[in-house]
């Protein structure tokens, strides 16, 4: 909880403020109108070609899932999801029908496939860009039970629902685009431009798979790949959620299932896993408490109730960004707040809740821990070993012929952006082990510094020296290539618009000293 605390009012008390730019406002905004389309083109399918009950909340929720996933996607792969998306709900509702009617199939059928979704992303972008959108729809049947009575075609009606929520969040997102509230996103591979000799490209292309990485692309002394370890965690943690859930909670064992499955499915080292199942924790409980102090105030059924839940959806989807467990108690309030709507529900159902995502966070971290574990510090390691490559990249571009520079600093520069995104990915628990090493600093016992610094699969020395020593920890170079993205973003303006002055002797020369003390960081 402090470090929820203090990451949050640094985020907010700095020089960048809660959200520069209103990037994320704005992106709620039209996520929460696409919600609400969906919510409108779902009511009427509904009246007019009788579809299930079901088909409303569905639309709400996966409009929801999509969302963010859809938000960073190329522009050019996304009209792939409009076919993609509906057949794969299709499958994804047989298999929800399946674990009402025949649990040991059903459960073994969704385990398959989504350890599978996790495990293609090895076959490259167009690959991973398939098992993202499975994962989402494989997400929606543990959150809206599939009827499975008479009468009933779950195929229809999740492929009608699944093809709304795509639809409504590609139209909302290319108005934003289009209109200007959101960036485009339209990336650029990382190539050489068209006609440069092989002699006037930048030294250090290249170079980022020879800092820590192996010709089968992973890090060296890793045997399998990271998505074949991270699938093989996300089934051994799945098949665990659905018998205990089962066993625990007969009558709500999906809040089982559901919590490891989001702990352990988008995470990349045990570190990650460990914060975010924290996070969680610690998320549903603030919702839970929020909730049982406000019980009774809104009337269940009545329009209040209603506008509470987009309330505190919209706010929740707006602080996501800052830390994972706002995201957590803003759903577990959402849930609540249906439950008033509907009647239904209580107090105790709150409290169940949080025991089933206790017990599915705690499954998720003991498999990620034991079985076939991604270290965190090798993951940083190799990460910021190519933010470094970029980074260095990005210094002998500005040395290149001045006819050339302004196409090969913005290639360069999208690069390292690139990358320090990627190295951004796992920073959240790399910067939680550097503020319990630098608490654990107050406290002479040494066994309990230890005890603290232990869990993340940091390196325990980092961060956690005696009083008044300073030891480099990883959370401090990623600072520094944080700080360097505002100086290569004016690097690159300045060879766009006067390449000449980058070839000034003394300018070459200072860029040629830089790209020397970035190549032995890399070593």
């Amino acid at each position: 909880m402090f470090y929820v605390l203090r990451n949050i009012w640094r985020r907010v008390g700095g020089t960048e403020g809660l959200d520069p730019g209103l990037v994320e406002l704005r992106s709620t905004v039209l996520s929460m109108a696409a919600v609400l389309a969906g919510l409108g083109c779902a009511t009427a399918l509904r009246g007019a070609a009788g579809l299930h009950a079901q088909s409303v909340v569905a639309t709400v929720a996966l409009t929801v899932l999509l969302w963010r996933g859809e938000r960073s996607a190329a522009s050019r792969h996304r009209p792939v999801a409009l076919l993609v998306v509906p057949l794969f709900a299709m499958g994804a509702g047989e298999v929800g029908r399946l674990m009402s009617t025949a649990p040991p199939v059903g459960d073994t059928l969704y385990v398959l496939m989504t350890g599978a979704a996790v495990w293609v992303r090895r076959f490259g972008p167009l690959a991973a860009r398939f098992g993202a959108l499975v994962l989402p729809t494989s997400l929606l049947v543990l959150i809206v039970a599939v009827p499975a009575g008479p009468g009933v075609d779950p195929l229809g009606w999740f492929a009608a629902t699944a093809f709304i929520a795509i639809a409504v969040t590609h139209l909302c997102l290319l108005f934003g685009e289009r209109i200007g509230v959101l960036p485009h996103r339209a990336r650029v591979a990382a190539r050489p431009a068209a006609g440069v000799p092989p002699h006037r490209r930048p030294r250090m292309q290249g170079r980022a798979r020879a800092y820590g990485r192996g010709r089968a692309g992973r890090p060296r002394g890793w045997r399998l790949a990271p998505t074949t370890r991270m699938a093989v965690q996300l089934t051994l943690a799945l098949a665990a959620a659905f018998a205990l859930g089962r066993l625990v909670y007969p009558q709500h064992w999906p809040w089982v299932v559901i919590s490891t499955y989001i702990v352990c499915s988008g995470t990349r080292a045990r570190g990650d896993v460990l914060h975010k199942g924290a996070a969680r924790v610690v998320g549903g409980a603030a919702g839970t408490v929020l909730v049982a102090a406000c019980a009774g105030l809104l009337p269940a059924g009545g329009t209040g109730a209603l506008v509470a839940l987009f309330v505190v959806l919209g706010i929740a989807t707006w602080l996501r960004p800052l830390h994972y467990a706002l995201w957590a108690a803003g759903v577990t309030a959402m849930l609540a707040l249906l439950y008033d709507y509907q009647g239904t529900g209580g107090p105790e159902e709150l409290v169940e809740r949080l025991g089933g995502i206790l017990l599915g966070a705690a499954l998720a971290g003991v498999v990620s821990w034991f079985v076939l574990p991604l270290r965190t510090r090798d993951v940083v390691r190799v990460r910021t070993a190519r933010s470094l490559a970029a980074l260095a990249g990005v210094v002998a571009a500005g040395r290149s012929a001045p006819e050339l520079v302004p196409e090969l600093l913005t290639r360069r520069r999208d690069c390292f952006e690139r990358a320090l995104g990627d190295l951004l990915d796992v920073a959240p628990p790399v910067e939680a082990h550097r503020a319990l090493g630098r608490l654990a600093d107050r406290i002479p016992a040494q066994a309990v510094r230890d005890l603290v610094t232990w869990p993340t699969g940091v390196d325990a020395g980092a961060g956690a020296g005696g009083a008044g020593e300073h030891q480099a920890h990883a959370a401090d170079t990623i600072d520094a290539l944080v700080r360097c993205q505002a100086p290569v973003r004016a690097l690159t303006e300045l060879g766009c618009a006067h390449p000449e002055a980058l070839a000034d002797p003394a300018v070459r020369r200072g860029l040629e000293q830089l790209e020397q003390h970035v190549a032995a960081a890399c070593r």
